[in-house]
C-alpha cells in the first residue's frame, strides 16, 4: 500500500502546486492593465485551468508540471506597481521572467524573492527608483532593465558571478560603478545613457575574456580617459563596441585591428586625434563605423576599400582630408556621411551604382565635378545634402524615383540647368533648397504644389517663368524663398490658400502687377520680402 499512498500523495501535492500557481498568475494578470489588444493572448489564463502549464506565455517543467518561465512580451499591459513578491513566492521553481516592452511602472524590490531566476528581462518599461540588493539573486545569467526609470547608484553586483548579459543602458543611474571584476563570465556589458560618474574600471575587463559586447556609450559624467584603454584592444571576441560619448581621448591605437569579429565599431563624439589608424582595415565583418565629432585628420586609410560589408558610415565634424575614393568599393552602404571635412576631389562615379544607399551627406567640404547621373535611383532613397562644396553639373534626376525622398539639400555649389521634372512628382518631399547655384529655366508647374514641401529655397539662381498658380495647394508650405532670380508674372491670388506660409521672399525679382487680396488669409505669415520688383498697387 505504501506506494499507492506515496503516488496519491504526490498527485495530491502536485494538485495543490498548480492550483496555488493558477492563482499567483490570474492575481499578477489583476494588477495589470490588459488593453483590448492582449485579450487573445490572456484568453487561455482560465481560473478553472487545472494547471497553469497551458496559459500563453507560461512555461512548465515537463516532469514536475511546476512553472519555470513567464513571459509577456509587448503586449502593452500596464500597471502602476507589479506584485513581484507575491509572484515569486508562489512560483518557486520560477527561472525566467520577462516582461519587456509594456507600460509597466512602480519599483522591483519584490524580485529579491525570485531567488531561483536566470533570467529576468523588464526592459522598455517605466520601472523607476532604485535597484535593490540582488545577492539573493546568485543563479542570474541575464539581467536586462534597459530603457526604464531607474536612479541612484548600482547596488553591488559581485555576487552574481554567474552573469552573461548586464544590460542596464537607458536609465538614470548616477554615481560611481561597482566592482565588475567578479563578473567573470560576462558575453554582454552595456550601461550606456546613464549618468554614471568617476572611472569607468577598464581593468575589470581583463577578466571578462568572452565579452562580445561592450557599451560604455554616453556616460558623459565619466572622469576622462586620456588614452585609448588596452584592455579593450585584447577583447577578441567583441563584435559590438560602443565607446561613443564616454569621455575619452588620444589616438586610436593599432591594436583596434585586433578585433577582427567587431561589427559594429562606434567611437564617435569623443576627443580621439591623430589618423585613422591602418590596422583599422582589417575590420572587415564590420556593418557600422562612426567616428564622427572627433578631431581625427589625415586621409582615409590605404585599403579601407576591404571595409566591403559596411553599411553605415559616419566620420563626419572631424578634419580628414584627401579624396572619397576608397570608398569606391563599399556597395552595400546604406549610410554615408561625412561632413565638415577638407575631403577634396571628385564623388567617385561608383557612388551611382550602390543600390543600397538610402542617404548621402557630403555637405561642407571641398569637393568638385559632377554627381553620378544615378545616384539615389536605386534603393528607397531619404535624403542627399551636398551643400557647401564646388560640385557643378546638373542634378541627378531620379533620386525621387521609388517615392520616398524627404530632403534635397544642395545649396551653395555650381549645379547648373533645370530643375528636373521628375522631382515635381515627389509628394514625400519636405524641403528642396538649391539655392546659391547656377540654375535656370522655369520651375517645373507641379514642383509648387507638392502637398509635404514645408521649404521651398531657390533662391541666388537664374530661374525664370511665373509663381504657379499650384502654390495654393502646397498645404504644408512654412518657407518660400525664391529671391535674386528673374521670376516673372504676378503673385498668384491662390497663395492664399497656402495657409502655413510664415516666410515669403520673392525679392529681387521681375514680378510685377498687384500684391493679391488673399495675401490677407495668411494669417500666420511673419515675414514679407517683395524689394526689387515691379509690383504696384497697396498692400492689402
Amino acid at each position: 500500500m505504501k506506494p499507492v499512498l506515496h503516488l496519491l500523495l504526490f498527485f495530491y501535492v502536485t494538485a495543490g502546486a498548480a492550483a496555488s500557481e493558477v492563482g499567483a498568475l490570474l492575481a499578477f494578470k489583476r494588477a495589470l492593465t490588459v488593453p483590448r489588444a492582449a485579450a487573445g493572448f490572456f484568453a487561455t489564463w482560465d481560473a478553472a485551468a487545472a494547471t497553469p502549464c497551458n496559459f500563453t506565455g507560461v512555461t512548465c517543467d515537463p516532469a514536475a508540471g511546476r512553472v519555470t518561465a513567464v513571459s509577456v512580451r509587448a503586449q502593452g499591459v500596464a500597471a502602476a506597481s507589479v506584485p513581484f513578491t507575491d509572484v515569486c513566492g508562489a512560483l518557486p521553481w520560477l527561472e525566467k521572467l520577462s516582461l519587456p516592452e509594456n507600460r509597466l511602472a512602480g519599483g522591483i524590490h519584490g524580485v529579491r524573492a525570485c531567488v531561483g531566476l536566470r533570467d529576468l528581462t523588464l526592459a522598455f518599461n517605466g520601472f523607476s527608483g532604485a535597484v535593490p540588493d540582488l545577492s539573493p539573486l546568485t543563479k542570474l545569467r541575464s539581467f536586462n532593465i534597459s530603457y526604464n526609470s531607474f536612479t541612484g547608484f548600482l547596488p553591488d553586483l559581485s555576487p552574481l558571478t554567474k552573469l552573461r548579459r548586464l544590460d542596464i543602458s537607458m536609465n538614470r543611474f548616477s554615481g560611481a560603478l561597482p566592482d565588475l571584476s567578479p563578473l567573470t563570465k560576462l558575453r554582454w556589458l552595456d550601461i550606456s545613457d546613464n549618468s554614471f560618474s568617476g572611472a569607468f574600471p577598464w581593468g575589470a575587463l581583463a577578466a571578462m575574456p568572452d565579452l562580445a559586447v561592450l557599451a560604455v556609450a554616453d556616460n558623459p559624467c565619466l572622469v576622462r580617459t586620456d588614452s585609448f584603454p588596452d584592455e579593450v584592444t585584447k577583447l577578441t571576441n567583441l563584435t559590438v563596441l560602443w565607446l561613443n560619448g564616454a569621455n575619452i581621448g588620444g589616438v586610436i591605437p593599432p591594436g583596434i585591428g585586433d578585433l577582427v569579429n567587431l561589427v559594429d565599431l562606434e567611437l564617435q563624439d569623443n576627443y580621439f586625434i591623430g589618423e585613422i589608424p591602418p590596422e583599422i582595415t582589417k575590420l572587415t565583418e564590420l556593418q557600422q563605423l562612426y567616428l564622427y565629432n572627433n578631431s581625427l585628420h589625415g586621409e582615409l586609410p590605404e585599403g579601407f576599400s576591404r571595409l566591403t560589408k559596411l553599411q553605415f558610415f559616419d566620420a563626419s565634424m572631424n578634419e580628414l582630408t584627401g579624396s572619397l575614393s576608397e570608398l569606391r568599393t563599399l556597395t552595400q552602404l546604406r549610410s554615408l556621411q561625412v561632413f565638415m571635412n577638407f575631403f577634396s576631389g571628385e564623388v567617385p562615379p561608383e557612388f551611382g551604382e550602390f543600390k543600397e544607399l538610402v542617404n548621402i551627406s557630403l555637405y561642407n567640404n571641398n569637393l568638385t565635378g559632377e554627381l553620378p547621373r544615378s545616384l539615389g535611383s536605386w534603393a528607397q532613397f531619404i535624403f542627399i545634402d551636398v551643400s557647401t562644396n564646388s560640385l557643378s553639373g546638373p542634378i541627378p534626376p531620379d533620386m525621387c524615383k521609388q517615392g520616398t525622398m524627404l530632403w534635397l539639400f544642395m545649396l551653395d555649389n555650381n549645379f547648373s540647368g533645370e530643375i528636373p521634372a521628375t522631382y515635381a512628382h515627389c509628394k514625400s518631399l519636405q524641403e528642396f533648397r538649391v539655392s546659391k547655384n547656377s540654375m535656370s529655366g522655369d520651375v517645373p508647374a507641379e514642383l509648387w504644389a507638392l502637398p509635404n514641401v514645408t521649404k521651398i529655397d531657390l533662391a541666388d539662381n537664374q530661374f525664370t517663368g511665373p509663381i504657379g498658380g499650384g502654390i495654393g495647394n502646397a498645404m504644408s508650405l512654412e518657407y518660400l524663398i525664391l529671391a535674386r532670380n528673374m521670376f516673372s508674372g504676378v503673385i498668384p491670388p491662390s497663395i492664399g490658400n497656402a495657409a502655413n506660409l510664415w516666410l515669403i521672399d520673392i525679392s529681387y525679382n521681375e514680378i510685377s502687377g498687384a500684391i493679391p487680396g488673399s495675401i490677407g488669409k495668411l494669417t500666420g505669415l511673419d515675414r514679407l520680402y517683395l524689394a526689387g520688383n515691379k509690383i504696384s498697387g497697396v498692400i492689402p
